[in-house]
């Protein structure tokens, strides 16, 4: 058994597909066919079901899979420990960020830790929340930015800052003041299925089941969104951070919503065992101290759930 054949095996069990798993390792299909055999027989197990379409991982299996998992963590924890990254601010780290969120907190955290950790070799990942949490929990990415709380067991969450929901509306003849129940759904633009603030969108108005208006939009920016609402095609629900980039002619289209006020927790997380402690400390009072600076203080607050 070696560490190549576990990368393998999560590969296989991640992607159900052979020629998939054999190049995303960069090997040849038999190659990694050969090696998963090897290991099957060492273990004298079945890991994978091959007789049905896609491959299923069998039920022992998948005990070995989060065996492997932990193992493979282990590893990268010892070659982190023999290079002295753990305690230090050098090495490479990865970091996620959900879409609605990194166009308005990136230009202002990345500059400050290029300057402040020069060490670190830095991967910024853009994702959805679902995409993000499967990357954590195979180890394939240190830490993220997600809205919270997620009450995942296998993530540790770092509580950073709340920043409000605003209705974003070419309605002129709205109040300031808007009750989440009263928003017209047949006008609300949502993005696609799979970000959180679609979710945390149809949670504040308290329509979870109810489908928007009769226009399905597959869209992935927010950006794209507040755009058709400048045209006049409807209404959707903004992050706060997301005002503050607004242009003057725009901001009248900013409604509050009626308290308590309706926020998302962003916060700082990672894997239950990951170890860079001192990294993840630092980026959070980094993070903190600069973008808490930007939002508002909602006393009479009510956080929505993703």
């Amino acid at each position: 058994m070696n560490f190549s054949q576990l990368e393998y095996l999560l590969s296989l069990h991640k992607l159900k597909h052979f020629g998939l798993a054999a190049k995303e390792n960069f090997v040849t299909q038999p190659t990694l066919s050969m090696m998963i055999k090897k290991l099957e027989e060492e273990l004298e197990i079945q890991i994978f079901d091959r007789s049905s379409n896609p491959i299923k991982t069998t039920e022992l299996g998948l005990k070995i899979i989060d065996q492997a998992k932990v193992i493979l963590s282990e590893r990268r924890k010892l070659i982190d420990l023999t290079k002295g990254e753990i305690e230090s601010m050098e090495g490479e780290v990865s970091i996620a960020i959900i879409p609605t969120l990194a166009p308005y907190v990136l230009p202002i955290i990345l500059p400050l830790i290029q300057t402040q950790f020069p060490s670190i070799q830095l991967t910024i990942i853009e994702a959805t929340t679902a995409s993000i949490i499967e990357q954590l929990i195979d180890d394939r990415i240190d830490c993220a930015l997600l809205a919270t709380p997620l009450a995942i067991k296998e993530i540790t969450e770092h509580p950073l800052f709340k920043e409000a929901f605003f209705l974003y509306s070419d309605d002129e003849s709205h109040v300031e003041e808007i009750n989440p129940n009263d928003i017209n759904m047949d006008r609300l633009i949502l993005l696609e299925e799979g970000h959180c603030l679609r979710s945390q969108a149809l949670n504040l108005c308290n329509r979870k089941d109810q489908i928007p208006g009769n226009t399905l939009y597959k869209i992935g920016s927010i950006e794209t969104v507040m755009n058709l609402v400048n045209q006049g095609h409807g209404l959707t629900i903004i992050p706060e951070l997301a005002v503050h980039q607004l242009s003057n002619e725009h901001k009248h289209k900013v409604k509050k919503l009626k308290a308590p006020v309706p926020v998302r927790q962003i916060s700082l997380v990672h894997h239950r065992t990951f170890h860079k402690k001192k990294w993840i400390e630092n980026l959070a009072v980094l993070i903190q101290s600069v973008v808490q600076k930007s939002l508002d203080l909602h006393i009479n607050s009510k956080i929505i759930p993703i």
